[in-house]
């Protein structure tokens, strides 16, 4: 199971860092990432344009920073899942397990779903191979 979870890990890791990268090229240099939308106010002012791109657009609190966390946490995700795969110790899968679910949390939306995979591969790195029975 540990090497099973390892690869999954690896997988939604992968996908989570491209889609972190992604969101952060589309949001801006200075990576900003929206936290709360108020679609009300997102749909009553849209203007032609993609609404979530405006600094002083109503309803949407934004932090500056906030992208590139989630980008640190999706590629500790990622250096913690080879990790994985290598250490038979359950530390690395604990860490992975913590920084995938930052991640999902502060990510949001796609980031959320390629972090939920990794999140599982970390679940399923916490437990070892079981054991064959021995035949004599």
């Amino acid at each position: 199971m540990k090497k099973a979870g390892g690869i999954i890990a690896l997988i939604g890791s992968i996908f989570g860092v491209l889609s972190a990268l992604a969101a952060l090229a589309i949001a801006g240099p200075e990576g900003v990432h929206t936290v709360e939308v108020s679609r009300l106010a997102v749909i009553s002012e849209f203007n032609g344009t993609y609404p979530g791109f405006a600094m002083n657009e109503p309803g949407i609190v934004f932090d500056l920073h906030l992208g590139w966390v989630v980008v640190c946490f999706a590629m500790a995700t990622f250096m913690l899942s080879v990790i994985c795969l290598n250490v038979a110790k359950h530390l690395p899968a604990l860490l992975l397990i913590i920084c995938a679910a930052i991640a999902a949390f502060l990510g949001g939306g796609h980031i959320a779903l390629y972090m939920s995979m990794a999140l599982v591969g970390g679940i399923l790195a916490l437990f070892p191979k079981p054991k064959q029975p021995q035949y004599a």
